[in-house]
């Protein structure tokens, strides 16, 4: 028998075959980490209990020394070994299938966790090929929330994988230690489980064992509810070795046995039948439940008792446990938890994207992770500390009681840097109408960054950015600036997106004294006369765009300016749009007050219905030829089709570049009758083009960001970052906003590639004036042409 004790106090026995995997105290129902290969004494030894910990195994003081044959011997004192290039330093658990050292790349000189499947286990060819199957599924999903695999290789035929090494803690720790429900954590954590689920999913896998063992938080800190809330972290989905890809044949698992943690098993996985995505979240569900409300779902004395209640009980709603919970969020955590798939939401997208909403609704801007978590730069900045070393090692489990295969073992890294890091802020739509622009102006900047990065960062100095939603909303902008300089401290501010939005962001960085750079807006307020010392753009203004394209209609395409009509968003954003509309129309002898101009309301919940008033009212000008829209990529979309539906085919359509391309396109439909001729205005070159950024943008986006296409948006950011980067370069030390202005001052006809020199200067704070011309076929292609 070995004996266990919980963290509750509980002290318990397991027979030989028990202690192989997790168990549930009979107490509390906490799940406690098995035991590690070596035998632990019974109860009442005078060893037995003076180690305890965390729900860990009472064990003796000392354990033998365990060696490992598949280790060739080692070359210094403070290793255990090496395997091929892989230096091993440290043991860091152990369980029936494998063990996980924490080891360095000799040829990469990075740090890695090392798993190594045990020989015996290694023997038998099924277990050989799940293993595999486990570094095969994990390094084909590209996503912050899934740990990433290195290497996947073999050795005097022994299986191994390495992988990042993480600091942090597992979640199923984090709850044992927490003194309470902190919602805006829980839902940070439920958010960015979901976005994991989905990159994984939209691959076709299917994960099958989404427990708290399972997520790990990774974080310089402990996330602890006594302390005020800490948001610099990131979720990691850990363990896909019981992950199966629905998109191929064959199956490693033999019919009717069941695979999975019982506790978080949907019932159709408990039956030991098919699964699918839904399967991933019913365990989702149950992860959930316990984070807001404290509790298991579905409890029991034993496994079948656990089974039993998975089958055929619900649980409590989580509002009738924790009352504080937002309905919504109790019925959301309710669906997920029903027993037919088919109940259940549509996706895991679908789940982070309610999961926002009821964080929005909250008031609650819930931060995309950076990546990385270091010391921070800020204005003025810090002097550099001695890194700080804290090693926590988590359990190494096995899965459920009637699983037979390795879970997961991973570990905080320390963090090494002792050079501080120059982190950068971003406020954007994440959630709403408009998220696609903050995501892909997100994409950019951290494609870029990954690459200034990996060729040693700026002066020495790594980069990061922390993005925080606001939804495209300019009160939650406000309070998001607040938090980049009271709690975050960052460097500058780059890429914010909107012009309602930085109504109230730039009022509040020129107040503070915040550099405000490369904003997705080419509103007028950014581009004051003269310009505000803390505000730099790198994009034409709107009034540039829609000049341009007016301009391009009626002396290319022979439209009189008579026929010439404006939608757009009734707020500054069309606002300015008009503005250029107008002054290319005086040109040609327009009165501004006789342009046809409809709108709709910014963020609409439904877009056709925004937009009906505008449609009915175009439909009533015959004459008309041509629509300039200043709009949103929704909205924009539900205009086109609707006036096209109603027999406006011979209209012309066109938008600025803040319509999101890509975006508004998807929204048309490659190949439908909608798409085809579609106007956009850019602001950087095609994403097509030959130019060197763009082949650089190209190249970078597919390391980096593999799982993304190419947009005119991520350029953007990417174009703005790169800009910045050459003001950093010119900065001393300690780099400071002050110095940073002024060097961005003397930059003089730098050329990255677009075509367009940049400059600014005192008097210029406006890199780029130049705008290019699309148009989409049929097969939604942008394709180039000139306005001149």
């Amino acid at each position: 028998m070995f004996a266990v004790k919980c963290k509750c106090g509980h002290e318990y026995s397991l027979s030989d075959a028990e202690r192989r995997h997790e168990s549930r105290c009979p107490k509390c129902g906490k799940v406690v980490e098995p035991p590690t290969e070596t035998e632990i004494p019974a109860l009442d030894t005078p060893a037995a209990g003076k180690n305890a910990a965390d729900a860990t195994v009472v064990g003796p003081p000392s354990a033998p020394v365990v060696k490992f044959t598949f280790l060739a011997p080692p070359k210094d004192a403070d290793e255990l070994g090496w395997l091929k290039h892989y230096r091993v330093v440290k043991l860091l658990g152990q369980g029936g299938m494998g063990v996980v050292f924490e080891a360095v790349d000799t040829k990469l000189q990075r740090p890695v966790a090392l798993k190594v499947m045990k020989p015996d286990i290694a023997s038998d060819e099924l277990s050989r090929q799940r293993f595999e199957r486990e570094a095969r599924a994990t390094a084909a999903v590209k996503s912050d929330f899934i740990v990433v695999i290195h290497d996947v290789d073999q050795h005097d035929n022994v299986p191994y994988l390495a992988m990042e090494l993480l600091r942090g803690e597992p979640l199923d720790r984090w709850l044992g230690h927490r003194l309470g429900v902190n919602l805006q954590l829980a839902l940070r954590i439920g958010i960015e489980i979901a976005r994991g689920l989905a990159a994984a999913h939209e691959k076709g896998l299917v994960h099958r064992d989404i427990k708290p063992g399972n997520i790990w938080l990774e974080s310089d800190d402990r996330l602890e509810t006594g302390k005020p809330p800490i948001h610099r972290f990131r979720v990691k989905i850990l363990d896909f070795g019981l992950a199966r890809n629905e998109q191929e044949g064959g199956n490693l698992t033999q019919t009717g046995l069941v695979l999975g943690t019982p506790a978080y098993m949907a019932p159709e996985q408990a039956e030991g039948i098919n699964v699918d995505a839904r399967s991933d979240l019913f365990s989702l569900g149950c992860v959930l439940y316990e984070l807001v409300t404290g509790q298991v779902p579905f409890g029991g004395a034993n496994t079948m008792a656990i089974l039993m209640a998975v089958a055929m009980r619900d649980p409590k709603p989580a509002a009738q446990i924790n009352p504080d919970l937002p309905p919504a969020l109790s019925d959301l955590i309710t669906s997920l938890l029903s027993k037919r798939p088919e109940d259940r939401p549509t996706s895991a997208r679908a789940v982070a994207d309610a999961l926002e909403r009821i964080a929005a609704d909250m008031g609650m801007a819930l931060q995309t992770p950076s990546s990385g978590v270091t010391k921070i730069i800020g204005v003025p900045p810090a002097p550099p500390s001695p890194p700080r070393r804290n090693w926590i090692v988590p359990a190494f489990a096995l899965g459920g009681v009637l699983v037979g295969v390795l879970a997961a073992v991973f570990v905080l890294w320390p963090l090494i840097s002792q050079k501080s890091e120059i982190v950068l802020g971003m406020s954007g739509p994440f959630s709403g109408p408009s998220k696609e622009l903050g995501r892909e102006m997100e994409i950019g900047i951290k494609t870029a960054i990954s690459n200034l990065n990996a060729q040693g960062g700026v002066n020495g100095h790594q980069l990061s950015l922390i993005t925080l939603d606001d939804g495209y909303e300019p009160d939650k902008a406000l309070k998001n600036m607040e938090k980049l300089k009271n709690e975050f401290n960052v460097f500058a501010v780059i890429g914010n997106i909107g012009t309602p939005t930085a109504m109230k962001a730039v009022p509040y960085a020129v107040e503070n004294k915040m550099l405000f750079f490369g904003a997705f807006s080419g509103a007028k307020l950014l581009r004051e006369d003269p310009p505000s010392r803390y505000v730099f753009n790198y994009r034409a203004s709107y009034e540039e765009e829609t000049e341009a394209i007016v301009t391009y209609l009626v002396k290319r395409e022979k439209i009189a300016p008579d026929q010439i009509a404006v939608f757009g968003q009734t707020d500054s954003f069309g606002e300015d749009g008009f503005r250029g509309v107008a002054k290319a129309l005086r040109e040609f002898n327009r009165d501004p007050k006789a342009i046809v101009r409809v709108g709709y309301e910014r963020n609409p919940s439904d877009a056709n219905a925004a937009v009906k008033d505008a449609v009915a009212t175009i439909l009533k000008q015959k004459e008309l030829k041509a629509v300039v829209m200043v709009a949103t990529y929704k909205p924009a979309a539900a205009f086109i089709k609707q006036l096209k539906d109603a027999g406006r085919d011979d209209l012309t359509f066109t938008n600025v570049s803040f319509v999101g391309s890509e975006a508004l396109a998807e929204e048309l439909g490659a190949g439908s009758r909608y798409i085809d001729g579609i106007i956009v205005t850019q602001v950087v070159p095609p994403v097509t083009s030959g130019s060197t950024i763009v082949s650089h943008y190209r190249e970078l986006l597919k390391k980096y960001n593999p799982a993304a296409n190419p947009s005119f948006t991520s350029l953007e950011g990417y174009i703005a970052t790169n800009l910045l980067a050459k003001g950093l370069q010119k900065v001393g030390e300690p780099p400071t906003t002050e110095k940073l202005i002024d060097a961005l001052e003397k930059l003089d006809r730098v050329d990255l590639g677009t075509g367009a020199v940049l400059s600014f200067g005192p008097s210029q704070h406006q890199a780029s004036h130049k705008v290019w011309g699309t148009r989409l076929d049929k097969e939604g292609i942008f394709q180039v042409f000139e306005l001149e």
